[in-house]
């Protein structure tokens, strides 16, 4: 399966960039199909579907991963920088983890919209 969507990636990765299209992660690619599999379904209230609860549960499925990656980032930046986060609430800390998430994402896209102008120019 990991095979067959990383396939599928680049093909979608491929016809964004002949379009002109900045490249865009597998899982949000996956989400934007969750998404508009949901809202297509809620608008034909004749066409039997999964109830909207099973399209979030898939949703956090795939977000599961992202905020795990958080979570280990922030602690070993914790861990690296030998600081004593024991006295914060979980709150903040999850503030700190999204925050850390939202950063890698927007630093990942910077890097893969660089690559794929690289690409484009070879």
């Amino acid at each position: 399966m990991k095979d067959k969507l990383g396939g599928l990636d680049k093909k979608i990765q491929q016809k964004r960039a002949e379009k002109g299209k900045p490249p865009v992660s597998i899982l949000d690619l996956i989400k934007n199909h969750i998404e508009a599999a949901k809202q297509h379904n809620s608008k034909d209230p004749n066409v039997p579907t999964a109830p909207s609860s099973v399209f979030d549960k898939i949703t956090k499925r795939v977000d599961q991963n992202k905020r795990r990656q958080a979570s280990v980032g922030v602690r070993r930046i914790i861990e690296q920088y030998n600081l004593d986060a024991s006295r914060l609430p979980k709150n903040i800390v999850a503030q700190i983890q999204q925050k850390y998430e939202a950063d890698k994402k927007k630093l990942d896209h910077g890097y893969a919209v660089a690559i794929n102008d690289l690409i484009q120019k070879s």
